[in-house]
């Protein structure tokens, strides 16, 4: 099981945010962005690249996640 950190949060709004979070497990880390919207949505990156892209509104990659403890699942279980 994976070990998950919140690096930092940005508030784009009230009910919106961006947080960075290293998920590691022994000795692999890998960073991920998350993209909070008002808590019913949740966007899943792995590079600041594809956030950009999502934001300029350009096809971006990301999983997408329905509740937080879904997105929490994934993280503690995925493959770094």
């Amino acid at each position: 099981m994976n070990d998950i950190e919140t690096i930092k949060t940005f508030y784009i709004r009230n009910s919106r945010t961006l947080e960075s979070t290293v998920v590691s497990s022994r000795n692999e880390k890998k960073l991920f962005f998350i993209y909070n919207y008002e808590g019913l949505h949740y966007r899943l990156f792995d590079s600041k690249i594809e956030v950009r892209k999502f934001f300029n509104g350009e096809n971006a990659m990301f999983l997408e996640f329905e509740d937080d403890e879904t997105l929490d699942f994934y993280l503690l279980n995925c493959q770094i």
